[in-house]
Order: C-alpha cells, then structure tokens, then sequence
C-alpha cells in the first residue's frame, strides 16, 4: 500500500512544477515527511525503492529508442546501396551518424 503512496505522490511530482521545484533540494527525509503531510505515507527505502524502477524504466526505454533508430539507419543504408548499385559503407556511416546524432538531442 505504501509502494502505492509513494507512486502517487511521484505522480503528483511530475504533474506540478512548483512542487518539483520545491522538493529538489530536499533530502529524501524531508520528501517522505512533506509526502506524508500531504496525505502520502510512505517510508524513505519505499520512496528510493520507486525512483530506482522509474529510472530502470527510462534506460529501458532509451535502450529500445536507440535500437530502432539504428534498424532505421541500417535500412535506409541498405536501401542506399540498393539504388547505387553497389555497397557504399561512407553512406551508411554518414546515415548512422545523422540518427544517432538526432537521438541524442
């Protein structure tokens, strides 16, 4: 139940900047007591155990963005080939480069 808690009151954090802007330089005590003045109860290894899977979500997240932009690159390489005629790897080098470049912005 308290999992549960600490999901809502991240949910909250994300939906309202001023309340973003104010637990940022809280430690993780001051964040479980203001959650818990707010009617969230939870404890600190709870509200930690929650950040953790939401950023293991993130990379994973990440991870498979950056694995369809590379298929994405790889295709329109071979594609390039295709219509050349002949496998021209600068052209799937400058297409990878152009992608990856575009993920990290």
């Amino acid at each position: 139940m308290s999992e549960e808690n600490a999901m809502k009151f991240l949910k909250l954090i994300s939906k309202d900047n001023s309340l973003l802007e104010k637990i940022k330089p809280m430690s993780r005590d001051e964040i479980v007591l203001l959650a818990s003045q707010m009617g969230y109860d939870f404890t600190k290894e709870e509200y930690t155990y929650m950040m953790s899977m939401i950023r293991e979500s993130i990379e994973r997240k990440e991870v498979m963005k950056f694995r369809q932009l590379l298929l994405t690159a790889m295709i329109i390489a071979g594609i390039m080939s295709l219509i050349l005629g002949k496998y021209n790897y600068l052209i799937m080098f400058i297409c990878l480069y152009f992608i990856v470049l575009n993920f990290y912005k």
